[in-house]
């Protein structure tokens, strides 16, 4: 599952353009995606963690994240190359 923006708790920022949206954590736990991918907040360099939501990975690809999945197997995947920025 591919969002611009995080759900809300989860990676997000505290101020209003960096919110995260309260509907897409729900949608994640329904929806059960190997992977839920965002972008939007800006890390600027830091490595921040990779998060959850009922256990399903979620990964912010600011800057670029090269990763693959396999089909079929939720929760399986493996980041080949990560770029953190701006």
């Amino acid at each position: 599952m591919l969002a611009h923006s995080p759900a809300l708790g989860v990676g997000d920022g505290d101020d209003g353009p960096h919110r995260g949206l309260a509907a897409l954590g729900g949608l994640v736990g329904r929806l059960r995606p190997q992977v839920f991918v965002h972008g939007h907040v800006h890390p600027f360099g830091r490595p921040g963690p990779d998060r959850e939501i009922d256990g399903v990975p979620v990964l912010n690809t600011v800057g670029y994240t090269y990763f693959e999945i396999t089909p079929g197997r939720p929760g399986d995947y493996r980041v080949r190359e990560r770029r953190r920025g701006a």
